[in-house]
């Protein structure tokens, strides 16, 4: 149930004026408008604004379209290819942390030995490695991991 009796026809008005009714509906306005002030007015209210809107025209610049999707689509490939670069830049910081790993496993069997070779105590070996391999590698892993998140900051 509509709380406005109007809106019903106001609606068939607007579908008529686009060319969307049926004959029913025709039939329907036909017999109304005459009848009711309030729809005439609406009706002719409609009518004088399709009119001003088609006396409207400007000019438009022949190769706006072309010039718009040729920005479009740089932009899209622009979009692209810093999502492969972050790809890339992730890829690269997984890696460099399970090098820092393996590597960090590798260089402590290894330098056991070369510790007992150099007279080393395994103080002096666990901190050379700390200060010499994990702590670079594990900074050159955060580097790789947080440069596309600053990146996408300056943007």
């Amino acid at each position: 149930m509509q709380a406005d009796p109007h809106q019903f026809i106001r609606q068939l008005i607007d579908h008529s004026l686009a060319g969307a009714t049926s004959s029913e509906e025709q039939q329907t306005l036909r017999e109304h408008l005459p009848t009711c002030a309030h729809c005439s007015e609406y009706l002719e209210a409609s009518n004088r604004t399709i009119s001003a809107l088609r006396g409207f025209s400007f000019e438009v610049d022949p190769g706006l379209d072309s010039r718009v999707l040729a920005s479009l689509t740089h932009r899209a490939q622009q979009v692209e290819d810093r999502h492969l670069q972050r790809s890339r830049m992730w890829q690269g910081g997984i890696v460099a942390l399970l090098l820092t790993v393996f590597g960090s496993f590798a260089a402590t069997q290894l330098g056991a030995r070369v510790a007992a070779a150099w007279h080393l105590s395994a103080v002096q070996l666990h901190l050379g490695l700390a200060a010499f391999w994990i702590a670079p590698s594990l900074w050159i892993c955060l580097l790789l991991l947080l440069l596309p998140v600053s990146e996408s900051l300056d943007e």
